[in-house]
């Protein structure tokens, strides 16, 4: 993953993020730490933890591109304003907390959408999630599927890299 100041790829399409909006990270960021405090409190105890999960969790700043991690799922974004609005103010997946301190920022997506078929499930919640590589899903069990993914929120889509335009 990386953070940069030019697109490497020509196909664009703007696209909507769900942010904090004091920290400006995404939503499994937010779902994690209520507040900037508790997450210093977090990161000073796991050090070694917070560099293995911290590329999944850029700083979306205005002007900056930022790349996905290789081999993920990529950076989720929603089609419509509109679905990034249902996924952060309407779903019995996320706390009212959550929904007050949440924005929905306007990007541009880079390269070819990814279709999402599947969520890596609570990964807002424990980062865990997004270290275990699993192997892949073909040979798994459908109960061990269940439990690693989620569907999708409605209207999302993926990209391997995203330029922040608000």
């Amino acid at each position: 993953m990386g953070v940069g100041k030019k697109a490497i790829y020509k196909d664009e399409k703007i696209v909507y993020k769900v942010v904090g909006k004091r920290n400006r990270r995404g939503s499994n960021f937010n779902l994690k730490f209520w507040s900037l405090d508790e997450f210093r409190v977090w990161k000073k105890d796991n050090k070694d933890l917070w560099k293995k999960v911290k590329p999944y969790f850029p700083i979306y700043k205005k002007g900056v591109v930022v790349y996905s991690v290789p081999n993920s799922l990529g950076i989720l974004c929603f089609k419509e304003r509109e679905y990034a609005e249902i996924f952060m103010g309407g779903s019995l997946m996320l706390p009212s907390l959550f929904r007050r301190q949440a924005k929905v920022i306007k990007v541009r997506g880079l390269g070819d959408p990814i279709p999402v078929h599947f969520i890596h499930a609570s990964c807002g919640c424990s980062f865990t999630n997004l270290i275990f590589i699993p192997p892949p899903l073909s040979g798994l069990a459908t109960a061990d599927i269940a439990t690693l993914t989620a569907p999708p929120p409605i209207g999302t889509i993926a990209f391997v890299g995203v330029e922040v335009l608000e």
